[in-house]
């Protein structure tokens, strides 16, 4: 008796999506973040005037501290082991401490700041976008990202009007200090919101080495033969081998051509119907037997002979057309 296979265990509901309070809290965080990124191009002069710095010293602060969103390279790998919570709030953890260090008051502070705010923000949405990749399923998956990711223009359609009226009343270290703490806010909204553990493995993202040594589930049920199969395996006779050889009667080998050969001998073939067709390209030229069977033959079978470019199997399939 042979034994039963083990069970495979129930697939994963394929209809999940994302909560939607949880994406909500995540667009928000997300919109916090990026207000803190958007809001400095647009109000450019007054941190001219804040910093005692000039338009070009700014712009190239800007420019440099953008290098700092290659840092992503280096957190996918964690994403990927399910710690996108940790990494939601190490980043608006930079985003407060950036708005923090800006206060100071200086370039060299404005310069270092930005770089953690772009650190921030960069890797807090490539940890919003795997978080949801890996717990919504194919049919919600992009309306979800499409949701997360209108936080970039809420940024600037709410978050600019704000930023004047804080800058009206409380000066240029108003939007910082609004900015340092809805950061915080939503560092704990996130750590409150987001469970710590990791997701389980969907079936759109099967280990592949798991699959190939046979040790997932869906691999052994695929490797199991159907009943209907393994019966009719078993009630097949066994291949007698070597019964030419028991009875001294030796096997007779294939005959065997070489490639060559057989592009000399379809060569041979092609002009030859090029010497017997016709000059008229509505005619039907008169090839010998052999050539007009080798030509149907590959027109049934819609292969390139041996030795064949695509341009000679075109001119080839034309002939043969007209041998039909």
């Amino acid at each position: 008796m042979v034994a039963d296979a083990p069970d495979v265990p129930d697939a994963p509901d394929t209809k999940s999506r994302v909560d939607g309070r949880t994406l909500a809290q995540l667009t928000g965080a997300k919109t916090v973040a990026n207000v803190a990124l958007r809001w400095i191009p647009p109000f450019l002069p007054t941190l001219e005037r804040a910093f005692g710095a000039t338009t070009t010293q700014l712009t190239t602060v800007l420019g440099v501290g953008e290098t700092a969103g290659l840092s992503t390279v280096f957190v996918g790998r964690h994403l990927d082991r399910g710690r996108e919570r940790a990494v939601m709030i190490g980043a608006l953890g930079l985003v407060a401490a950036s708005a923090v260090l800006a206060l100071a008051g200086t370039l060299a502070a404005f310069a270092v700041s930005f770089v953690l705010l772009v650190l921030g923000v960069s890797n807090l949405t490539v940890a919003g976008q795997a978080w949801i990749s890996h717990r919504v399923d194919y049919q919600w998956r992009a309306r979800s990202l499409g949701l997360y990711e209108t936080s970039w223009a809420i940024a600037l359609l709410a978050g600019a009007p704000i930023v004047a009226v804080l800058i009206n009343i409380f000066g240029w270290r108003g939007p910082f200090v609004a900015i340092a703490v809805a950061s915080v806010l939503a560092a704990v909204l996130v750590a409150a919101t987001l469970p710590p553990h990791a997701p389980e493995i969907h079936l759109d993202r099967v280990d592949a080495a798991a699959a190939v040594d046979g040790t997932h589930p869906q691999a052994q049920a695929q490797a199991r033969p159907a009943p209907q199969a393994q019966q009719r395996a078993q009630e097949r006779p066994a291949p007698q081998e070597g019964q030419a050889q028991a009875q001294g009667q030796p096997r007779a080998e294939p005959a065997r051509v070489s490639s060559r050969a057989r592009r000399s001998q379809a060569r041979a073939h092609s002009d030859a119907r090029a010497r017997s067709r016709p000059g008229s390209m509505g005619e039907t030229g008169t090839a010998c037997g052999a050539c007009r069977d080798a030509a149907r033959r590959r027109v049934g079978r819609r292969t390139a002979p041996p030795g064949y470019t695509p341009s000679r199997w075109a001119r080839w399939t034309m002939r043969a057309s007209r041998v039909r």
